[in-house]
């Protein structure tokens, strides 16, 4: 969001559809026993409803590895995952038994949406838009038998597609099942991810003969998938990535893909962000605008106050740490980078002590839990009665050093590309100094600061529609095409390092920064709606697929000036349409569907409309995939709130005018009531205590 203008309106345009991707779960037979064993490999299937011996339901029905827990994708498949919740194991008494009656389970995202007596739309949406092309839906119940094969006459390597409909040998027949004569190398077992794709994953692979393929016989034949264009014809099917895990970490954590560096990364697994130790890295974020000016040249606000509290960089940032944020969003331009100056922050000042800043950053009305300790920064500074004195003096310098100072004291760190003034937004415009200047700032930061990679993700663009930029190409660039042309050389300068993408061209239905809609009879509901697929197609056959993640923005009508699908169903489907279902679903592409990791990039509000606090309601149930809100996308438990600067015209700050009083009701919409309470969004500050 850009401080120096207000926000332009955004018209949003009515959907003509109920809760369209509704999610039933199916009730658990009671025929069931606890088991007691563990055979699972890491990312292997651990339940649903399509098991390899039948009568299954909507439940985990294998335990998990150590570290990894089963979660659940949909009614047809969960998954071990990192870090994922533990769940209780069930089973049927017997692969043979009769499962108990279960009602048919919804699928999600639902194919056909029901139009709601929401008021009449526009003529441009005569009828209300189709479901997500992206996300197609999981296969009915099948029942399965298994066949051995006399020979093993193909041995797939390592990640590699094993089975399912898409990707099929020329002339062959394929089914959701494990491709006929196929076997995976040693050490691996072919598993299924959906109908359309089974892949070789690590865990222990019986000996030659290889595990039997699993045939598999339906009431009806699975549907084929929503692709854009037919799957390819190989004979050695292929995935995308196709990575060759090798185990480095410490905890013995085997990489998900090759091309991971040895050390630190931060990298996307389906729906999640993951860490080198396979750890799920949630973000708490807060943006802290400044390097976007060069006439500031340094996060804002660093002149207020009468003492360290408010005067001096690290202080501030240890403010943040204790206030729960784990994350910092920096925007800036590279008119600040490369100026010749930028303005000196050295100045006397009055350390406050720790009785101080703890007086300062404790809600009155909350109390401290026993136990609660007050944070220390890992790596801090020593101001003396002087602050800022550590600071480089180069902007450039400056700029590293602030993000690796995050970095060094525990914070995740988003740089992000948002100029501040009127000038600096002309810089994209001229697109080849553009893309070099990002690419050398880039380089620069990896090279100087090599132990930020695991702590950084870095935003390329942000709001593109404030350029006036569609996905494709016009009188200014096309997003698409500044993307794919930046992000296989960044991926090439660092591979550890992820890259949040925000779309554009979509106000007709979505904010600014949201707008990744691929559903074409959506998209030709609205006049001159952008179209997203270009760049989806784009990334789906590329090496760094896996280190995109979808960064979209969010915000009430105290700042886009519209009323119009704020809250409830109308909000939740364009939501959905836009990003939610690639977290679930994915996108599909050529018969292979990826999953893709959402982060709300930004996200803001004074919260003294009462249509922004209806909006925050309804979007923390659909963060949560809570109530009527759960349903067609994953859990996103990721955000970066707008903004520290009480500056922000439209939505104000964390700290008031003064840049010092806390501004309470903005961390209790953070927490939610209380600390176990969902209706919040998982902000802890330290006086809840661990």
């Amino acid at each position: 969001m850009q401080t120096f203008r207000a926000f332009a309106a955004v018209l949003l345009v009515a959907l003509g559809c109920q809760r369209c991707y509704a999610e039933v779960k199916p009730e658990q037979s009671p025929a069931r026993k606890l088991l007691q064993t563990c055979s699972t490999s890491q990312w292997g299937q651990c339940g649903g409803i399509s098991c390899p011996q039948g009568g299954c339901s909507d439940a985990a029905w294998t335990c998990c590895p150590t570290g990894f827990g089963c979660s659940r994708s949909s009614a047809y498949y969960w998954q071990c995952l990192p870090n994922a919740p533990t769940v209780p194991v069930t089973t049927t008494s017997s692969p043979t038994a009769t499962p108990s009656p279960t009602p048919s389970p919804t699928p999600s995202p639902t194919p056909s949406p029901t139009p709601s007596p929401t008021p009449t739309p526009t003529p441009a949406q005569a009828s209300p838009p189709p479901p997500v092309r992206a996300s197609p839906p999981p296969p009915p119940p099948t029942t399965t038998t298994t066949t051995t094969p006399s020979t093993c006459s193909v041995t797939i390597g390592a990640w590699q597609q094993c089975g399912g409909t898409s990707n099929c040998a020329s002339g062959a027949s394929c089914t959701d099942a494990q491709w006929a004569g196929g076997c995976c190398a040693n050490g691996y077992t072919c598993s299924r991810g959906s109908q359309y794709y089974w892949q070789c994953i690590q865990g222990t692979a019986s000996p030659s003969p290889p595990p039997p393929p699993v045939t598999t016989t339906a009431s009806s034949p699975p549907p084929p998938p929503a692709a854009t264009t037919a799957p390819v014809s190989t004979s050695t099917p292929t995935s995308t990535p196709t990575p060759t895990p090798t185990t480095t970490s410490s905890s013995g954590f085997t990489k998900p893909y090759s091309y991971l560096p040895d050390g630190n990364y931060l990298t996307t697994v389906n729906d999640q962000l993951i860490d080198q130790n396979g750890n799920e890295v949630i973000l708490h974020g807060i943006a802290w605008y400044g390097f976007g000016d060069p006439s500031t040249g340094m996060v804002e606000g660093l002149r207020q106050g009468s003492d360290s509290q408010t005067l001096d960089f690290a202080t501030v940032v240890l403010r943040m740490k204790a206030l729960g944020f784990n994350t910092i969003k920096l925007p800036f331009c590279f008119n600040t980078l490369l100026a010749s100056s930028v303005p000196s922050y050295t100045q006397s000042c009055t350390v406050a002590s720790t009785a101080t800043l703890m007086a300062n950053l404790e809600e009155s009305s909350k109390g401290v839990a026993n136990g609660a300790v007050f944070p220390t920064l890992p790596n801090p500074v020593s101001s003396g009665g002087t602050c800022n004195d550590y600071l480089p003096s180069a902007p450039m310098d400056r700029f590293l050093w602030v993000i690796n100072f995050f970095a060094t004291n525990g914070f995740y760190v988003v740089p992000d590309w948002h100029p501040g003034t009127p000038a600096s937004n002309q810089e994209i415009f001229s697109q080849d100094s553009w893309q070099v200047n990002m690419e050398n700032f880039f380089l620069q930061l990896v090279t100087t600061y090599p132990g930020v990679v695991g702590k950084l993700i870095l935003d390329l663009v942000n709001e593109p529609d404030t350029y006036n930029m569609k996905w494709e190409q016009t009188s200014v660039p096309g997003l698409q095409s500044v993307y794919l042309n930046l992000l296989p050389v960044l991926f090439k300068i660092n591979q550890g390092v992820p890259f949040m993408v925000q779309g554009t061209g979509q106000a007709q239905l979505v904010n600014w920064g949201d707008g990744f809609i691929t559903d074409e009879a959506t998209i030709q509901s609205y006049s001159g709606m952008s179209d997203a697929n270009g760049f989806f197609e784009g990334i789906m056959t590329s090496s760094f697929l896996r280190q995109v993640i979808l960064g979209p923005h969010v915000y009430g009508p105290s700042v886009t000036q519209t009323t119009a699908n704020i809250q409830g169903t109308g909000l939740w489907n364009r939501l959905t349409v836009s990003f939610g279902s690639k977290s679930l679903g994915g996108y599909c592409y050529q018969g292979v569907c990826n999953r893709f990791t959402v982060v709300l990039g930004e996200y803001g509000s004074t919260f003294t409309q009462q249509l922004d606090v209806a909006l925050h309601t309804d979007l923390v149930a659909y963060m949560q995939n809570q109530g009527s809100a759960a349903g067609g996308h994953t859990n996103m438990p990721s955000w970066i709130f707008w903004a520290w600067n009480p500056s922000s015209s439209d939505t104000g700050g964390v700290v008031g005018t003064d840049w010092l009083t806390v501004q309470w009701l903005k961390i209790d919409k953070l927490t939610g009531s209380t600390p176990s309470a969902v209706d919040g969004l998982n902000l802890k500050p330290w006086y809840y205590g661990s």
